[in-house]
């Protein structure tokens, strides 16, 4: 259910981004405000984050199509496939905005899915920083918690990453930031 919350405000937030750039944190409030919904998980991300809500999706799928239940199925698979594009859109979304991505310097701070956490299961930051790379982009990386070893190995491309220890250098590296709270 969760997962289907989080790709619903995401899908709200794509509408956002395609209609008058209206303000996806107004409208999330405003459909929290509605007492059957509430605000919880009413933000928008970058997708289904982590190892465990991805899980609810694709049980769902499965017991949708087990059961006969194809409509059903149907309204899992787009769950799953509004998932994936909703990452795609950010690139499009700064290639919109910036014209070209190409030699930019972009500051990334943490590569996992959230705060405090070591696990980088399904994190919107490997998949955006690869994607970031393919269009010539330079990296400027701050995790306080993964190593120099592992971010390279998540993301590759050691020739147009840099690392900092700190987040003012980071910030301070890149014209763009990306920031997952």
């Amino acid at each position: 259910m969760l997962g289907m919350k989080l790709t619903y405000i995401n899908a709200i937030s794509s509408l956002c981004d395609h209609t008058r750039d209206e303000d996806i944190n107004l409208v999330g409030q405003l459909l929290g405000s509605d007492y059957r919904l509430d605000n919880n998980y009413m933000t928008a991300t970058l997708g289904i984050e982590g190892p465990e809500l991805i899980k609810d999706v694709l049980y769902l799928k499965h017991a949708y199509n087990e059961t006969g239940l194809y409509t059903e199925t149907k309204l899992a698979n787009k769950i799953s496939q509004l998932d994936k594009r909703r990452r795609n859109e950010f690139i499009d979304l700064m290639l919109k905005k910036m014209l070209s991505l190409k030699g930019r310097r972009i500051a990334i701070f943490s590569v996992s899915y959230k705060r405090n956490v070591l696990n980088t299961t399904r994190s919107p930051a490997i998949s955006i920083c690869k994607s970031l790379l393919k269009k010539d982009t330079r990296l400027r990386i701050y995790d306080p918690l993964l190593n120099e070893a592992r971010i390279m190995q998540l993301i590759g491309n050691p020739t147009r990453m840099t690392l900092f220890d700190n987040p003012v250098a980071t910030a301070t590296a890149g014209r763009v930031c990306f920031w997952r709270p």
